[in-house]
C-alpha cells in the first residue's frame, strides 16, 4: 500500500538534507541525496551527470565561491506523477554569514525525485535563476 503522507515527509527530509549539507559545505553529503545516475543543470547552464560529479562539483564551490554560505530551500509544490516519481518545485536562496534571507528567492529549481528500494533520491535537478523581479512590468521576457 502507498502512503502518500509518508512519502511527502520523506521528500521534505531530502530537501532539508540538501540545505543542511550545503550549510556544512559537504559535497559528499549533498551528493548522497541524488540518484547514482542523476542529472543536474546549474542556473548558468552547467550540466552534470552522476552523483559523483554532482558531489565533486559542489564540493569545489563549497570550498570557494559559496564558502560559508547557507541555503534555504522551500517546497512550493510537490506532485506525484506515479507512486515512485514526484516533481518538486522549490524556492531557493543562498546567503553568506550574517546576511538576511531575501523576500524573493534567488532560484526556482525543479527536481524530479524517484523512489527506489524505499528511498527517495533526486533523479533530475534543474536550477533556474529567479529573474522575475528584473522583468516584471517590462513586458519583455527576453531580458
Amino acid at each position: 500500500m502507498i502512503d502518500e503522507a509518508q512519502d511527502r515527509v520523506a521528500i521534505q527530509t531530502v530537501v532539508a538534507g540538501l540545505a543542511e549539507a550545503w550549510g556544512k559545505g559537504d559535497g559528499r553529503a549533498w551528493g548522497s541525496y541524488f540518484a547514482e545516475d542523476a542529472d543536474f543543470t546549474a542556473w548558468f547552464g552547467l550540466y552534470l551527470n552522476g552523483r559523483e560529479a554532482i558531489a565533486a562539483s559542489h564540493q569545489q564551490i563549497f570550498d570557494t565561491s559559496y564558502k560559508n554560505t547557507s541555503l534555504r530551500l522551500e517546497i512550493r509544490s510537490l506532485r506525484f506523477l506515479r507512486p515512485d516519481v514526484a516533481v518538486v518545485h522549490l524556492n531557493g536562496s543562498v546567503v553568506g554569514g550574517g546576511e538576511i534571507l531575501p523576500d524573493e528567492p534567488h532560484a526556482v529549481p525543479v527536481a524530479v525525485l524517484t523512489k527506489d528500494n524505499g528511498s527517495w533520491r533526486v533523479a533530475v535537478f534543474q536550477n533556474t535563476r529567479n529573474s522575475m523581479s528584473e522583468i516584471q512590468g517590462t513586458g519583455d521576457i527576453r531580458k
